[in-house]
């Protein structure tokens, strides 16, 4: 996934594909610990791009923090506790 043969900035959309996952109700398809380590592992990987796409998300979703379920909201601060 890292050097996909794209014209675009991927990393955007994986962004969003996974926190679309994780916070996907019912249930995440994965349990949560598995998208904090995908997301540790693409910023590793690209080092470059990925941390500030994921940095960006995180603020969004944290701006709308009011607007989210609270199941979603529990999710999203427990994944950022083990982000950090």
């Amino acid at each position: 996934m890292v050097g996909l043969p794209v014209p675009f900035r991927y990393e955007y959309l994986m962004a969003e594909t996974i926190f679309s996952q994780l916070l996907l109700l019912p249930h995440p398809p994965f349990k949560p610990m598995y998208y904090t380590l995908v997301i540790i592992d693409l910023c590793k990987a690209l080092p470059g791009a990925f941390p500030a796409v994921v940095a960006g998300a995180v603020r969004a979703l944290f701006e709308k923090i009011a607007d989210l379920d609270m199941e979603c909201r529990m999710r999203l601060i427990l994944w950022f506790s083990h982000h950090l």
